[in-house]
Formats: structure tokens, C-alpha cells, sequence
């Protein structure tokens, strides 16, 4: 019978394996697939390790192969492992992968010397994407060689298959989360580009201190050491309020916003007020004949001007409630969020018991000489909620993943003892 020389080495190898190569029995050598999830959808990829356990046995090989069920699910990858603690892969991938029949054929690595490991290891791993719905299972089986040699070349009998079961289930349908919808917001902006003097019916009067003069808002009470206020007919649907509007001749007096007045309609009631006099920003809780002034006040940078914009946004209740104010010589929109940000800010309440009206409007107060004040562009009501855009989720960057390194077949020439040929293929080419 004539040889390739490769059929030589092999056959002369194998001689001396069997020859030089001492051995002993093994134990129970198993082998087990780990990582494999017990439930995934259609298309789902997961990863399963083939391990072998020798039992604390010598060995110079192996070779194992793996069953699964075709359709429920497929392999799309398999890497040889086993070396470390074998010293080569015969090849450096699996040999074929089958998904029609369901193999993954086969998982082979060799040692020159009888090695025993400690611990079980990996041999191999198997990518698979799940396919159809259904139940399937994984175990390894005794390929075309021998599913495990011992020291002396030899394949071991009573070799362990351990199986594993996956279930390809169907996606859940997602459920709708429902969101939840911030509460209407009711409000007004009034440029008053109107005839006069009478405001409207969008604008009650406490007194007939306002009306419209050169399409602005003007104070005409004519009276000194005196409060004019005016609210807007309509009502919010929170406590949280805001309003703004541009100062367009301050003259000797002081002006500012009202919030959580009561509903009722013709008269202003209880009520907070925010104003601002030169740098000073004051916020008191009025009554009809009485009021509560703050125990502190903030500053702003520099006093108001004509010409200057004044907001201010109230929110919480009680010893939660902030006052954010805002002074700025650029337009203050009608949006709050789009305003800068707030000059100064006053926190608790100076009423008790805590007032929680849903009216707004505006104010001024004539503190030495009698002369008209004007406003112009106000706007009052409920404060927007806060829009934010969304932040992108950092993208993971993929991590390498290591290819291993082909069979160390090149080592044969090294003049180690033994080498263990594996695979009924190379028995069948030497007879």
C-alpha cells in the first residue's frame, strides 16, 4: 500500500503514541454545554460553550461533536478552543456546520504530553440565532474520532453527554406605556395695540386705575401711596403661575406681578404679589386692608430701567414655594423656558394660612408723585412645563474579539514524546 508522506507521519506518530505515551485509566469524563439560555425570541444570538470535564484523568485528546435542533435553532459560528491546557487544534476551525441536519461537527485538540487538568474547560464555542418557535435541544456526541484519548492514545468508553434545552418563545407584545400629560396650561398675552380705554373683557379691574393709553397698558389713578391692580378674567389650572411684561415708564413707582389671587371674580382678594422698586425685589402676601411682607428680599444687579423686561414664575406651596424673578433689558418670550436665567430668587410663603387662588394679573404702586405708569406686552397664566431634548445613549464601542490561533501543528518537529492522532478518517487512511 503506497502512503503520502503525511499518512507516513501520521502512522509513525501514532506508533509512538502508542509505544512511548504511558496511560492510565480514566474516570468519568464528561462532556456539558453552559451559557445556553432557557428562553429566546425569533432572532435572538446567544453564545454556548462546550466543556469538558475530565474528572482529574490523564488525557492526549479529544474530539467531540454537537447536536441541536434544526429550524428552532441555527448556527451561524463555531471557534475551537482547548488550547490551553491541549497544546494544538488539529485544524484550526470546526470542520463543517450542518444546520439542515442539525451538527456542528466536530471540537479536536491534541497534547505531546498526558496532561491532567484540575478543572473542566472550554473546547469550543458555538454562536446560534434562534429560528422558529419551538423547543429545542443541545448535546454533544462522539464524532468521527474518539470523544476522548486517554494517555496511552487510546479512546476512552463510558464518555458523559449532558443536554440542554431551549425554548425559542414567541415576543411579547409591548405595552404602551402611557405618558403622562402635563396638565393644560390657560393663560393670555395682551400687546394692547387697541383703541382705548377700556381693556376689555379679557381684563378685570379692581379699581378704575388701568386702561389702555398709546396701545400700552397705563396706571391713571392719579393718586399717591396707592395699589392699582388688575387681573385677568380668566383662570389657571395650577398654582404654578408666571407672568411678564415690559416696563415702559417707570416713573416714581414700583411694579410687579400678582399670583394665586382668589376666584372671585370683581375684586382681587388675598393675594401674593412680586414687585420691584429700583434693585430691590420684594414678595408679600396682601389683603384688602393689610399685608405681610417677607422677612428678606433679593437684589438685583442694577435698578430696572425703562425699556426693561420683568418676569417672575411661582411654584410649590407652603415652605416649598419658590419665587424665581427675572429683569432683563433683551425680551423675556412668552415661554418661560426659553428665559435666562432668574436674576434672584425667594423661597418659603409669608401667608398662613397658605393661599392657593388660581387668578393673575398685574400691579403698580405710586409711592411719592402722582404720574401715569406704563406696561406693555404682558403675559400671565400657567407655567409650561419644562421641555428637555433628549440625550443620545452613548453608542458601546464593539470589544475585539480574540480569534485563536491556528493549529500549532508546525510543533510535531519539536522532538516531543508523544502526539495523539485523532479521528476515524486518519485510522482508515494507515490500514
Amino acid at each position: 500500500m503506497n502512503l503520502t508522506p503525511r499518512q507516513k507521519l501520521v502512522a509513525a506518530l501514532a506508533f509512538v503514541a502508542e509505544v512511548v505515551c504511558a496511560g492510565s485509566a480514566f474516570a468519568a469524563p464528561s462532556y456539558s454545554i453552559a451559557n445556553a439560555p432557557s428562553n429566546v425570541n425569533p432572532g435572538g444570538v446567544f453564545i454556548v460553550d462546550v466543556v469538558l470535564d475530565l474528572d482529574g484523568s490523564t488525557s492526549i485528546g479529544y474530539e467531540v461533536s454537537v447536536n441541536f435542533t434544526p429550524g428552532v435553532l441555527i448556527a451561524t459560528g463555531a471557534v475551537e478552543l482547548g488550547v490551553p491546557p491541549y497544546q494544538l487544534n488539529l485544524t484550526p476551525g470546526v470542520r463543517e456546520i450542518d444546520n439542515s441536519a442539525g451538527v456542528v461537527d466536530q471540537f479536536e485538540a491534541a497534547t505531546f504530553a498526558a496532561i491532567t487538568p484540575a478543572t473542566p474547560f472550554i473546547v469550543g464555542q458555538i454562536t446560534f440565532q434562534a429560528g422558529e418557535v419551538g423547543a429545542a435541544t443541545l448535546i454533544g456526541f462522539f464524532g468521527p474520532g474518539a470523544a476522548v484519548l486517554d494517555a496511552s492514545g487510546q479512546p476512552v468508553g463510558g464518555v458523559a453527554f449532558s443536554s440542554v434545552s431551549v425554548n425559542v418563545i414567541a415576543a411579547a407584545t409591548p405595552t404602551a406605556t402611557p405618558t403622562a400629560t402635563p396638565p393644560a396650561t390657560a393663560g393670555i398675552c395682551d400687546d394692547f395695540n387697541r383703541p382705548g380705554p377700556d381693556l376689555g373683557e379679557d381684563w378685570e379691574v379692581k379699581n378704575p386705575d388701568f386702561e389702555i393709553q398709546q396701545n400700552r397698558l397705563a396706571e391713571v389713578s392719579g393718586l399717591t401711596f396707592h395699589a392699582a391692580q388688575v387681573l385677568w378674567s380668566g383662570t389657571t389650572n395650577t398654582l404654578s403661575q408666571y407672568g411678564r411684561f415690559q416696563i415702559t415708564s417707570l416713573a416714581d413707582n414700583s411694579q410687579g406681578l400678582i399670583f394665586r389671587s382668589p376666584s372671585t371674580n370683581g375684586t382681587v382678594g388675598p393675594h401674593y404679589e412680586v414687585r420691584v422698586a429700583g434693585s430691590e425685589v420684594k414678595w408679600e402676601y396682601l389683603e384688602d386692608t393689610s399685608f405681610v411682607n417677607r422677612p428678606d428680599s433679593c437684589m438685583i444687579p442694577s435698578p430696572v430701567q425703562d425699556g426693561d423686561w420683568f418676569g417672575a414664575m411661582i411654584t410649590g406651596v407652603g415652605s416649598d414655594t419658590v419665587v424665581e424673578v427675572f429683569v432683563s433689558a433683551a425680551e423675556l418670550g412668552p415661554d418661560p423656558n426659553t428665559w435666562p436665567p432668574p436674576a434672584c430668587s425667594l423661597t418659603g410663603d409669608p401667608a398662613t394660612p397658605v393661599d392657593t387662588g388660581n387668578r393673575v394679573g398685574v400691579r403698580s404702586y405710586t409711592s411719592s408723585q402722582v404720574g401715569d405708569t406704563f406696561m406693555d406686552d404682558v403675559c400671565v397664566g400657567d407655567s409650561p412645563a419644562a421641555t428637555s431634548t433628549p440625550t443620545a445613549a452613548p453608542t458601546a464601542t464593539p470589544t475585539a474579539t480574540p480569534t485563536p490561533e491556528p493549529g500549532l501543528l508546525m510543533q510535531l518537529a519539536s522532538g516531543l514524546l508523544c502526539l495523539v492522532v485523532l479521528g476515524k478518517r486518519h485510522r482508515r487512511a494507515i490500514r
